[in-house]
């Protein structure tokens, strides 16, 4: 799958079919691939220097390469401000994730 949602979309799409069969499966490749992976394996720069997790989440900002090294920023970030940059172990959900429904699948 090529967006992460389109996992999630098919896992429903097969329950709601009655495919428990095939749910099982979207759901155990939506398990190994570990999920949206951003800010854990990729981050994005911004023009302005700003390291975010990824291009679509701009309002989530963990430092800045003209103040920090960008290495500092993403080993040095911890939950409380970062979803997990490499060296973060923790893929615990806070916010609106916790209650979101399918979150459990990853």
């Amino acid at each position: 799958m090529d967006n992460h949602c389109d996992g999630v979309y098919m896992y429903l799409k097969a329950l709601a079919e009655g495919n428990d069969a095939g749910a099982e499966q979207i759901k155990k490749l939506i398990g190994a691939n570990g999920g949206n992976r951003s800010g854990i394996a990729f981050g994005e720069v911004d023009p302005m220097g700003y390291v975010h997790p990824d291009q679509f989440t701009q309002h989530h900002t963990f430092g800045n390469v003209r103040e920090r090294k960008f290495g500092d920023i993403w080993q040095g970030c911890d939950e409380s401000n970062h979803g997990g940059a490499e060296g973060s172990q923790s893929r615990s959900s806070r916010g609106a994730a916790v209650q979101c429904r399918v979150s459990r699948l990853v």
